[in-house]
């Protein structure tokens, strides 16, 4: 679906539509905004424009084209490119429920039994995990997986009573040497 912008600058305010063209011809309004800014104040008297009402026109022109740039900043922006918010958030929402799920009936047949706390010495687990890989790195949480699993397995061959604690030490291990995980999302 392409989607087109306009921008028009009178003299008292400065309107943007976002439209999509449809197939006969004509615009479907995406939407409409209206901002007043009085761009001719003085104009008439003076024969220029004032100070104050270029800046306000330009500061209104400068949030129209951020508006216009950053679609994911706006949720009213993604919705008036033509993606329905609602229906993705369900989307990903069923789908991260239905894979969780998954995981869990995957679990269950791996440990053979089903009770409401089969999980929990998983959880704890996962949080360190999570911890070593960096909060909000798919990538991170792999390789801190991997290290888990490695520092679990041959830290229980070699030294079984250093198999409980193992991944804790490993995680302030990496923690003191990166506070912010392995592969830490800084830019968000």
């Amino acid at each position: 679906m392409t989607t087109v912008a306009a921008i028009d600058c009178g003299t008292n305010s400065i309107r943007l539509l976002i439209a999509s063209p449809l197939p006969g011809g004509g615009l479907d309004d995406l939407d409409r905004r209206t901002e007043v800014v009085r761009l001719g104040q003085g104009v008439d008297a003076t024969g220029e424009f004032h100070p104050d009402a270029l800046r306000r026109t330009f500061a209104v022109v400068e949030q129209y084209a951020k508006w216009i740039n950053d679609p994911e900043g706006t949720r009213e922006m993604v919705e008036a490119l033509g993606y329905r918010i609602r229906r993705l958030f369900l989307g990903v929402f069923m789908t991260g429920s239905a894979l969780a799920g998954l995981g869990g009936v995957m679990w269950a047949l791996y440990r053979e039994q089903v009770h409401a706390s089969m999980s929990d010495d998983l959880t704890v687990l996962i949080f360190i995990v999570v911890i070593i890989g960096g909060l909000g790195s798919i990538g991170g949480c792999f390789i801190g997986a991997i290290l888990v699993a490695m520092v679990a397995n041959y830290g229980g061959f070699l030294v079984p009573k250093l198999a409980l604690v193992s991944n804790i030490l490993l995680m302030v291990a990496i923690l003191m040497w990166r506070p912010r995980g392995l592969y830490a999302v800084t830019s968000r």
